[in-house]
């Protein structure tokens, strides 16, 4: 077979781009893929990304700020399988036209260990509601504070999921918040209290029962702030 892995990027801000990358080759050789299963950087929310759609030619479209090599496996209707990979390159990336970043409103989610999987169903929620999410990475070359402040240059206003007390991470993150001086949307899992620090500034609070089905909550948080005139 004779496939390759193609991509384009655009740039949409200071430090964020919208990317995408798809199988280019022969239409016959096209013909025999299933799917084509990619797997991003860890740091994504959903790093493993399945694509059926022959007529796109399996292409995936997403964003983020750094580099990376994404690895994808090719599933064919024989039932076999071609490991394929590609870095991504973001240099040289065009500049959107007429679209500048803030005409999008852009949220940081953040939340403790135990609520990342109702943070990643919040995460594709806002996107739905046309709103750009930007979550804290593991950035080897940065230590964590620096990190995290770099990520929050790109967020108008923050969304912090709670079940239980902040942790040191999630404190350190509220100071780094109240350093950019940026809206925080408390979202508070089951009936207990939430004292966020004085300097920072609670937007509103978006409280959601315990035990709720997942994508029910967080389509109900995403309404909440999306609807939100904070930012």
């Amino acid at each position: 077979m004779n496939l390759r892995i193609e991509q384009e990027a655009e740039r949409v801000g200071a430090d964020w781009f919208n990317w995408a990358v798809w199988l280019e080759g022969p239409e016959s050789d096209l013909d025999q893929v299933e799917m084509v299963v990619y797997k991003l950087h860890e740091t994504f929310p959903q790093p493993l990304r399945k694509v059926t759609d022959r007529k796109k030619k399996f292409r995936l479209e997403t964003g983020g700020w750094g580099e990376f090599m994404i690895y994808a496996q090719v599933h064919l209707k024989n039932e076999g399988e071609v490991p394929m990979r590609h870095w991504l390159s973001l240099e040289g990336a065009s500049l959107r036209s007429g679209a500048p970043r803030s005409t999008q409103r852009c949220v940081f989610v953040t939340s403790g260990i135990a609520d990342e999987p109702l943070a990643d169903a919040v995460h594709e929620a806002l996107e739905r509601e046309g709103l750009r999410v930007v979550r804290p990475t593991d950035d080897a070359d940065l230590p964590p504070e620096a990190s995290v402040r770099q990520v929050l240059r790109q967020a108008h206003a923050a969304v912090m999921i709670l079940s239980e007390r902040p942790s040191p991470w999630l404190r350190m993150e509220l100071k780094a918040i109240a350093e950019q001086r940026l809206p925080v949307i408390p979202v508070v899992v089951g009936e207990h209290s939430v004292q966020l620090p004085t300097e920072v500034a609670a937007a509103m609070e978006i409280r959601i029962k315990k035990g709720q089905p997942l994508e029910a909550a967080a389509a109900e948080i995403a309404k909440g702030v999306s609807a939100s005139t904070a930012f």
